[in-house]
C-alpha cells in the first residue's frame, strides 16, 4: 500500500518536515498538529519535499503531513476533434490513484481509533 502521509513528534526548534510521497502541487499537502488539520502557519514545497512552519510545533506535538489531492476537476479534460497527449492520460490517471491511495489509507487510519463502550460520537462536516 502507498504511504499519504508521515508523521513526527515536534521539539519545540525543528520548523522543517518532510514526507516521502508525490503531489502534482503544494495544496495538496496538508498537516494536521495532534490531529487538528491547520489552514496556515506553514509553506509547503515539492523540490525538496518538505513542510516548513512559521513557528515550531511544540515539544510533543503529533505532526501530521499528508497528501490531500483535489478531485473535484480533472488534470486534463478533451475536446472532441483535439489530440489526446499520453502526459494528460497519465495526470488523470495518477490523480485517481492518488485519491483512492488517500482513501485507503485514511480507512485504516480510522481503524486505529478505539472507544470504550459508552462513548458516544457526533459526525459533522
Amino acid at each position: 500500500m502507498a504511504l499519504t502521509f508521515k508523521e513526527h513528534t515536534g521539539n519545540g526548534s525543528n520548523k522543517v518536515f518532510d514526507y516521502p510521497f508525490p503531489v502534482y502541487k503544494t495544496e495538496d499537502i496538508k498537516v494536521a498538529l495532534n490531529g487538528v488539520t491547520q489552514s496556515t502557519g506553514y509553506t509547503a514545497t515539492t523540490s525538496p519535499a518538505n513542510l516548513t512552519f512559521t513557528t515550531a510545533p511544540a515539544s510533543g506535538v503529533l505532526v501530521r503531513v499528508y497528501r490531500d489531492t483535489e478531485v473535484d476537476s480533472a488534470k486534463a479534460v478533451f475536446a472532441a476533434g483535439s489530440s489526446i497527449r499520453a502526459a494528460d492520460l497519465n495526470n488523470n490517471q495518477d490523480q485517481l490513484l492518488y485519491a483512492v491511495q488517500e482513501e485507503q489509507n485514511q480507512r485504516d487510519w480510522l481503524q486505529e481509533i478505539s472507544l470504550d463502550d459508552d462513548v458516544k460520537i457526533k459526525l459533522g462536516n
